[in-house]
This record gives structure tokens, C-alpha cells and sequence, in this order.
């Protein structure tokens, strides 16, 4: 008996099967990682016009005769809180996402020029980052705006060499499951300032 010696044996069919796998593997990862960076850029750029509403906003109410000492802290009546409070209560964070008053975080750091010393509450939130004993007034501020994001289970945002300075925390079940909490802090290069990667920081005096 002849035998027909079209098709493929056993093996060979192993090995095509192994190589098909091997380059779907490849291309879904592909795939996969140019969603999230496209995710990313879109993100980063609704956290920097974040950034850049709250600058726009602090520098225009320093201006006129009734400005007598700069001033950091956002409109009545979060005044004493943070410009995240206000912008939460107003609905007013551009990065989408199911609930971006929980996973979108703005933070204010309020120093004086030379950056050796914080605001006084004065000129600051008091829900704003305060890490040091604050100062009771300066001419002239230096405010840093920085918007940290969570994306994909993760906390976005990081700068500092030391690390991510939001964190996204899980917490462990015992007898009650606490939910997960996106986070301002710690302060990984201990210079004082929260800092992002959607970070702006200018000069504020009265005009």
C-alpha cells in the first residue's frame, strides 16, 4: 500500500500550534499595553488641564486692592477644606472614570518662595498637604497643583525616585471588608511636596 504523503505529521502540527500561540500571546500584550498607554496619555492630559484650572483660579483671585496676602486656598465655602472638595462638589474633574471623585485626587502644596517653610492656614486649606509646622504669612507663595489618578487597579501619578507619592491601599477581610482607599501621601523624597507626573508649581503674590 502507497501511503499519501500530503498533510502534516503529529509533530508538525505541535510545532505551528506552539508558534500560533506564541505570536497570539505577543500581539494580545501588544494590544493590551497600547490600550493602557492611550488610556494613560489621555488621562495625563486631563489631570494636567486640572492642574492648570486651579493655577488659573488661585492667581485670579490674588488680583485687585482687596488682595493684601496671597492666598492658596480655593472658593467659599471650601475655603478651610481643599481644592479637591471643591472640585468634587462641583463635579468639576476632567479624567473619567466610574466614580472620579474617588479616583482622581488634587493636592495643593503651599510653601513660601524659597520653599523652606509651609503657608499658614490663612493662605492654605487646612485639608491641603501640611507635613511641617506652618508659617503665619509670606509676600509671596510658591504653590505647587499636582493630580494624582487610579488606572487599572493602580495608583498613577508618581514622580518622586523614592516612589509613587498617591497610593491606592487594599485593605484585608477579617470580619468586615474594608474597600480599597486612593490616597495623598507619604512624601517618598521627603522634600515636602506632594508631587505627579500632571504637576505644575508657580510663584503666587497679590497684583
Amino acid at each position: 500500500m502507497v501511503r499519501d504523503p500530503a498533510g502534516f505529521t503529529l509533530v508538525e502540527m505541535m510545532l505551528g500550534a506552539a508558534i500560533m500561540s506564541v505570536a497570539i500571546v505577543a500581539l494580545m500584550g501588544a494590544f493590551f499595553g497600547q490600550a493602557y498607554l492611550t488610556a494613560h496619555a489621555r488621562n495625563l492630559g486631563a489631570a494636567m488641564n486640572d492642574a492648570t484650572r486651579v493655577l488659573e483660579l488661585i492667581r485670579a483671585q490674588n488680583v485687585g486692592t482687596g488682595c493684601t496676602l496671597p492666598s492658596a486656598r480655593p472658593p467659599a465655602p471650601y475655603q478651610n477644606q481643599s481644592w479637591n472638595a471643591w472640585f468634587d462638589a462641583n463635579n468639576a474633574k476632567s479624567i473619567i472614570q466610574p466614580n472620579k471623585n474617588l479616583n482622581e485626587l488634587i493636592v495643593v502644596t503651599c510653601q513660601n518662595e524659597a520653599g523652606t517653610a509651609h503657608c499658614g492656614p490663612n493662605q492654605t486649606g487646612q485639608d491641603e498637604w501640611h507635613p511641617d509646622a506652618p508659617i503665619s504669612s509670606e509676600a509671596m507663595i510658591r504653590v505647587t497643583v499636582a493630580v494624582g489618578w487610579r488606572q487599572q487597579q493602580r495608583s498613577v501619578g508618581q514622580a518622586s525616585t523614592g516612589g509613587a507619592e498617591f497610593t491606592y491601599t487594599t485593605f484585608g477581610c477579617g470580619k468586615v471588608c474594608a474597600p480599597p482607599v486612593f490616597q495623598v501621601g507619604p512624601d517618598q523624597d521627603g522634600d515636602g511636596v506632594i508631587e505627579s507626573q500632571a504637576m505644575l508649581t508657580t510663584l503666587v503674590a497679590c497684583r
